[in-house]
């Protein structure tokens, strides 16, 4: 609720219209790409990838309001920050920008490396004013930069610690987040530039005012936004993180603006917008309902990771009970991964890019359940790893068809005392 409120706030900075208003937060919340035609004609991974609304919340709304309240709240907070630095422009009133900069570390609190995308903001919206209006951008580099610089210290601890803590970053070395084939971003967006290069140019045009300065930004967000996630960094594709905000606004005031210049003499222009309206939620709402409709049919089919066996959360209950906590349990990744939640045991492997290492201990996982380890091999590999526990749960079986030696027997399985 909290995003859906910032998004609109954000929104009614540059649109008056109730009706656009409504069309601009119904896209920025809903709106997805052409991923759904795809979907339909059955090709799940085009050019090697599902289609990015499918599994980039930063790239749309509806994953981060369907179950990511973190990145909810670090986008409400950057939102909103960017509204309290348009006050401050406005009013020339630096506690605006004081507030910006409280929301902004608010942000980095969530996702840290959503700050290094605020500065990016900061500095294309500055070099999309300096074009626009001939003029260094003195305000936003004072009141921006106030805002920014409350943030350092954060983004410098941050910094600091994935250089010097060994546990993060190896975590950054192995979170590998590639942007995919161009492709799928003009599937995502091609439509969304089609419908907005009305609205963009009107930004554009008003961006050549002082007092409007904000509209600049919503020109500068988009285009940087192919470049941004094409960086040289391990999270490129989490770097169009918010974009879906300004494309909103450019389209529905695209489509406003496009059926006014279409009617004759303003005749037609209301009914002209409800069908441009239209057009624009028949395209871009169906990838939003055909994620839902797939995560309310999962509901009704017990199959995990939905649901899990009634033995395996048995198993991993009695166990919670009899070990002791932070003791090291060995399982398949699909029962790792849910371990941590349910008991106070840690995962030898669990979460793929939070396990540290994790394609050398999933390759080990496979060929401990294949029974590929000498018994001598066996009992190094728990000495090394201090695994206490080894499951052998109902999502392991297929691994192997019987537990390698006699767990049961084994010193590794006895409770410590």
């Amino acid at each position: 609720m909290l995003l859906v409120l910032a998004t609109y706030i954000f929104i009614a900075w540059f649109v008056e219209s109730p009706p656009t208003r409504g069309l601009a937060l119904t896209l920025a919340i809903l709106g997805g790409g052409l991923g759904w035609v795809v979907a339909l004609a059955g090709q799940t991974e085009p050019w090697g990838n599902p289609p990015l609304e499918f599994y980039v919340p930063e790239g749309f709304s509806f994953l981060v309001v369907l179950g990511l309240p973190h990145i909810a709240l670090g986008r409400a907070a950057l939102l909103l920050g960017l509204v309290a630095l348009f006050v401050a422009l406005r009013c020339r009133d630096w506690r605006w920008a004081l507030l910006a900069g409280l929301a902004w570390n608010l942000v980095g609190l969530m996702v840290s490396f959503y700050l290094a995308i605020i500065y990016m903001l900061l500095a294309t919206w500055s070099l999309a004013l300096w074009v626009r209006q001939r003029r260094l951008a003195v305000g936003l580099a004072g009141f921006g930069g106030l805002a920014a610089g409350l943030t350092l210290p954060l983004f410098a601890y941050n910094a600091w610690l994935f250089v010097d803590n060994a546990a993060f970053a190896q975590w950054s070395r192995q979170n590998q987040l590639p942007s995919p084939h161009l492709a799928h971003y003009l599937l995502a967006y091609g439509v969304w530039i089609m419908l907005g290069w009305v609205g963009l140019r009107w930004a554009w045009r008003r961006a050549q005012r002082s007092q409007q300065a904000a509209h600049a930004l919503l020109v500068s967000w988009v285009v940087a936004m192919p470049l941004l996630v094409y960086l040289p960094v391990n999270v490129q594709r989490r770097l169009a993180e918010g974009v879906i905000v300004p494309l909103s606004i450019l389209v529905a005031v695209g489509l406003r603006l496009g059926a006014h210049q279409a009617a004759v003499l303003g005749k037609g222009r209301h009914w002209r917008f409800r069908w441009a309206r239209g057009l624009a939620l028949v395209l871009l709402l169906p990838s939003s309902a055909l994620l839902l409709l797939v995560s309310t049919l999962s509901l009704a089919t017990p199959n995990p990771p939905a649901f899990r066996p009634v033995a395996e959360l048995e198993a991993m209950d009695w166990l919670n009970r009899q070990a002791a906590p932070g003791a090291v349990v060995l399982a398949a990744q699909t029962t790792g991964n849910y371990l941590p939640i349910r008991t106070n045991l840690r995962s030898f492997l669990g979460h793929g890019p939070e396990t540290l290492y994790s394609d050398e201990k999933t390759a080990l996982v496979a060929r401990f359940y294949a029974g590929a380890f000498s018994p001598a091999e066996r009992d190094a590999f728990y000495e090394r790893y201090a695994i206490r526990y080894v499951m052998w749960a109902p999502l392991s079986v297929n691994w192997a068809p019987a537990p390698p030696g006699k767990p049961t027997s084994s010193p590794f399985m006895m409770p410590k005392g």
